[in-house]
């Protein structure tokens, strides 16, 4: 999937119309009424249109609405949703499909919209798939050269997953940020610590800073008040993805 900010943005705060291009893909205008002016480019297959519409731009659109949309996968854990947050490559979708492959419906990849202002916090759920490297897919047990691209520019593979049925919402439960590289080890943030990363792993953090950004900026410092949100160390290993998911689920018993 290509990355949360495109090469080019532009955001008109004052009616919050966004216009976001790729240049093998094709311009998107998202009005002020969230519909969607849609422009392929010359070459662009129509399956590689409708992903960008369903990922990116639909991030964009939740955002619009009012949702704070976090760049991250999630996990319902313990009739929870657990959001984990990181940057592209960061092992977000893949820790995610770890828990899921030990019984844990996934939620969302590549975004994650959250209702704030209520007095619980929920999280919307997406459409039931991950989006796994091959190597990540063949450490999982699965078989990567049998699943489908995500589409032909990346070389990301499609996942089947489950959920509960009717799900369109759960309350959410914790917040994690990814730290790779670093010990596994699972600590809370301080709120300071806790606003500063949510306001980095924001989704389109970058290309959207002109919208509403005091509105933005409440919505994270309301989140900080009313879940936890903490770091969860990452080893650079796949063979690490057992440990680190029983750190996950031991934390939610």
């Amino acid at each position: 999937m290509a990355s949360p900010d495109p090469p080019w943005a532009d955001t008109d705060a004052a009616e919050d119309t966004i216009v976001l291009e790729w240049r093998a893909v094709g311009r998107f205008t998202i009005r002020p009424d969230h519909s969607v002016k849609v422009e392929p480019a010359r070459d662009a297959a129509a399956a590689l249109v409708r992903e960008f519409l369903q990922g990116p731009v639909a991030a964009v659109r939740l955002r619009q609405r009012g949702l704070l949309v976090l760049h991250g996968s999630a996990v319902t854990l313990n009739g929870r949703a657990v959001v984990l947050c990181g940057a592209s490559g960061w092992g977000k979708s893949t820790l995610a499909a770890a828990l899921h492959r030990r019984g844990h419906p996934v939620l969302a990849d590549d975004y994650a919209a959250i209702r704030v202002g209520v007095r619980r916090p929920t999280l919307y759920t997406g459409p039931p798939l991950l989006k796994l490297w091959p190597d990540s897919a063949q450490v999982l047990g699965l078989d990567a050269a049998a699943l489908p691209r995500v589409h032909p520019l990346a070389d990301k593979r499609r996942v089947r997953t489950r959920r509960s049925p009717g799900a369109r919402s759960v309350r959410l439960g914790q917040v994690v940020i990814l730290a790779p590289g670093s010990l596994c080890k699972l600590a809370p943030l301080d709120p300071s610590e806790a606003l500063i990363e949510l306001l980095r792993h924001s989704y389109g953090a970058r290309t959207l800073a002109a919208l509403h950004p005091a509105d933005h900026f409440a919505r994270c410092a309301a989140l900080v008040r009313t879940v936890p949100i903490m770091r969860l160390g990452a080893p650079r290993s796949l063979a690490q993805l057992p440990r680190l998911a029983r750190l996950l689920e031991e934390h939610q018993a």
